[in-house]
This record gives C-alpha cells, sequence and structure tokens, in this order.
C-alpha cells in the first residue's frame, strides 16, 4: 500500500507536466489518438514509478529525472512544433511541477502533517501519504488553473514568434530539473523529510531561488520574442517603404531622353529619408529629395505622409513655393510628434532644358541635368 500510495503520489506530477504540455503545444494527431496514447503512457510511467520505489522507496531517481522524460518523449512524440519548443515547454512544465511539489507540497506537509498527527515515524505512512497526495490535487489544481487561464496564451504567443529558435533557452530548465534531483538525493541521504526541522527551510529557501530563475528566464524567453517579432515587422516595414520609392530601373523606358537612377540606404531598418521622380505632365520631370527629422517608425510614417503630399501638390504649371507652403500648412495641422522635414524639389522641363526649384531647409543639393537635344 506505501509503494503504491508513493508511486502514485509522484506520478501526479507527470501528470501536471504532461497538463501543462498539452494544452501549450499544438497536438500532432486528433483525439481518438491522443488520448489512448496518452492513457498507455500514463499506465507504462505509472509502472515503472512503481517498480522503481518497490526496489528502493528514497531512491527519486525515476520519479524526478525517468517522469521527466517520459513528458518530453510525450511531448516529441504527440505535439507539433520544433523539438526545442517541445523540449522547453515539457522542461518547464516538469520545473513548475517539481517548485509546486516540494514549495507548497511538501512544505504544507512538513507544517501540519507532524500537529495532524500523520507522521509517527516515517513520511512514508498511509495517513500521510493520503494527506500529501491531496495536497498536490489541490494545489496541482489550482497552478494549472492559474497557468491556463492568464499564462498559457503568453506562452503560446511567445512559443510562435521565436518559431523554432528556442534551443539557447533549452539548458536553463533542463540543469533546473536535474538541481533539484540532486537536492533531493542530498537531503534524502541526509534524513531530510517532512517534518525535521531543516526540511522547512531549506526547500522554501531552494524553491524561491528556482522561482526567482524561472521567471528571469521566462522574462528573458519573452523579450527575446518580441524583439523577435519587432525585427520581423521592421524587416516587412523596410520592404514596404523601399517599394514605395521608384525601384524600378530604367524608370522611364519609352522616353530616350532622359535617364535616371536613385538608390536609399536608411540608418536603420527604416527612416526618413526619401526620394521621388515623376512626370508631372508630358514633358515635365519632377525630382524630389528630402530628410524627414528623426529616425526609426516613427520618421518612416511623416516620410510617407510628406512624400504623397508633395506629389499630389505637384501640378503643372503650378509654383514650386506655393506647393511646398501648402504641404507645409498640411503637415503642421496634425504633427502632435512635432516632426519636420526638409525638401528640395526640382520641375525639368525637358523640351527647353530649363529647371526650376524650390528649397525648404535642405542643404543645397547638386543635380547634374543632361538634355539630349
Amino acid at each position: 500500500m506505501v509503494i503504491t500510495l508513493w508511486s502514485f503520489a509522484v506520478f501526479l506530477a507527470a501528470v501536471f507536466g504532461a497538463l501543462i504540455t498539452a494544452v501549450t503545444l499544438k497536438p500532432k494527431y486528433p483525439h481518438k489518438v491522443m488520448i489512448p496514447a496518452w492513457a498507455a503512457i500514463g499506465i507504462i510511467a505509472y509502472v515503472m514509478t512503481w517498480f522503481s520505489y518497490s526496489v528502493n522507496l528514497t531512491d527519486d531517481t525515476f520519479g524526478i529525472i525517468g517522469l521527466s522524460a517520459v513528458v518530453c518523449l510525450e511531448a516529441s512524440v504527440l505535439y507539433k512544433g520544433h523539438w526545442s519548443e517541445k523540449l522547453f515547454v515539457a522542461l518547464t512544465a516538469c520545473l513548475i511541477d517539481n517548485v509546486a511539489t516540494f514549495m507548497f507540497c511538501g512544505t504544507t506537509d512538513a507544517l501540519f502533517a507532524g500537529k495532524l498527527g500523520l507522521i509517527k515515524e516515517s513520511p512514508y505512512e498511509v495517513p500521510n501519504l493520503l494527506f500529501f497526495i491531496v495536497i498536490k490535487v489541490v494545489v496541482y489544481s489550482l497552478i494549472f488553473f492559474f497557468y491556463f487561464k492568464f499564462l498559457r496564451k503568453h506562452f503560446q504567443a511567445m512559443i510562435d514568434t521565436l518559431a523554432g529558435k528556442m534551443a539557447t533557452f533549452v539548458m536553463a530548465p533542463l540543469v533546473s530539473v536535474i538541481g533539484f534531483y540532486i537536492i533531493n538525493v542530498f537531503t534524502n541521504q541526509n534524513g531530510i523529510f517532512p517534518g525535521s526541522f531543516w526540511f522547512f527551510p531549506l526547500y522554501l529557501t531552494i524553491c524561491l531561488i528556482f522561482v526567482i530563475e524561472f521567471c528571469l528566464l521566462f522574462y528573458s524567453v519573452l523579450w527575446s520574442s518580441r524583439a523577435i517579432k519587432n525585427e520581423a515587422e521592421l524587416s516587412v516595414a523596410t520592404n514596404i517603404q523601399q517599394s514605395m520609392l521608384p525601384c524600378i530601373f530604367p524608370a522611364f523606358p519609352d522616353r530616350k531622353e532622359i535617364d535616371i537612377f536613385a538608390t536609399m540606404d536608411p540608418a536603420k531598418e527604416v527612416g526618413g529619408d526619401f526620394y521621388d521622380f515623376f512626370m508631372v505632365d508630358e514633358t515635365h520631370l519632377a525630382i524630389v529629395v528630402a530628410d524627414v527629422s528623426g529616425k526609426g517608425v516613427p520618421a518612416a510614417l511623416f516620410m510617407v505622409i510628406g512624400k504623397t503630399l508633395i506629389k499630389d501638390h505637384t501640378q503643372p504649371g503650378r509654383d514650386l513655393g506655393a506647393v511646398f507652403e501648402e504641404v507645409n500648412d498640411l503637415l503642421c495641422g496634425s504633427n502632435s510628434e512635432a516632426l519636420f522635414i526638409t525638401a528640395f524639389e526640382a520641375v525639368l522641363d525637358l523640351r527647353s532644358g530649363e529647371m526650376t526649384y524650390v528649397n525648404a531647409g535642405h542643404e543645397q543639393p547638386t543635380v547634374p541635368c543632361f538634355v539630349r537635344q
């Protein structure tokens, strides 16, 4: 009876870890396959746990390392995703159940089992084991509810963002699980069990350290995922910004009298520098070179507005000074960030070679123009 109850108590940790894994990862197979597979793995794991403790009741090698390996194997076989994310989730689930077991379950048993008279000679007694199982069920249920309700979506979003780039983070929960096993071996060999003086302060301190480690690990992975997500979004933004500028050359293949080329290399992924050229009418070519104050996304957004306004207001025969005055008024009307644009625009008459231009605070550009007669 003692071996059966203790094996079941330890096995509950693996069940908890498997549930955390199951609600976090995406299943590879339909429920009619997953449920029997779960049941088969669970039965095998429990039988192996029972045999392990029937040999030595105080040896938690399989109870910690073996069952953690079972949860990792289950995650690898039954769920989708890159091996690193499946292993990270499974090991993190095992870390959570180990911390919960020793920080909440073990310490609660240490505080109350003796006072309730459940421990007489050894913690491995039926009344105490039943009490310990009840504690585990309650604690695991509360933690699972909290995880499912508040943390799961963030964890899944983090994993999706990293998209198989979690190999760097796997080592931390792996070392933590092994560390828990080493601590357990040390306490068992030195007779530190529930009811002994050192059990409560020792495991409380150790678990607090692991809780802090887990929080720092989660924080690190979370910010890494956000950084990768931002990098991916900025890469898309770079492509969008580049595509908004004239980038197909030759720009006017049907016009033999002119040839024009331009390029832009922003200091960051996106920036405020921009250029433009377009035909105002059949005989006039407009050229724009400009720079938005600042860099990054705000400057890029302001650049889109400025470029669009300049092009829309440049009309045949219209004075360029009036164009810039009107564009300036429109930009100032909704400019809460106090950004500004320095810009130069020139309009070349392709028949006569005459160029008119306006300069709004920009460095005086040198614009060599060659007009074929």
